[in-house]
């Protein structure tokens, strides 16, 4: 988490104004749109999702897509107030997918209870 929170809040880039006409609402219609992007988000929060499972008392994968939901909507919410960045759904919905790809990636790795 703490990765992720320092290559998207604008640490050094924060203004208190923020750039709301910035936002860059329709997942995979408004730009900048780019196959890299997409990987790239999804990647990131993939040990996200990997983690919350391997963490978890009682894993769900549920818990892990709202996770990462929650983590990136709150981080790229702080990308309003930087001038310079496009907050985006298409990166949200990519995020999360990469959270529920390292929940799913978890849960194949995890020996079913009892089995050792």
């Amino acid at each position: 988490m703490g990765v992720i929170a320092f290559l998207v809040v604008p640490w050094w880039r924060f203004r208190l104004d923020p750039s709301l006409e910035q936002i860059q609402w329709i997942p995979f219609v408004s730009p900048p749109i780019g196959l890299r992007d997409i990987v790239l988000n999804a990647m990131v929060y993939l040990p996200l999702g990997y983690w919350h499972v391997k963490q978890a008392v009682r894993p769900s994968l549920w818990h892990a897509g709202i996770f990462g939901l929650a983590w990136s909507l709150g981080t790229e919410l702080t990308q309003v107030f930087d001038p310079g960045r496009f907050p985006s759904a298409t990166d949200v919905t990519c995020n999360t997918l990469g959270a529920l790809l390292g929940a799913l990636w978890a849960r194949r790795r995890t020996p079913p209870a009892g089995r050792g």
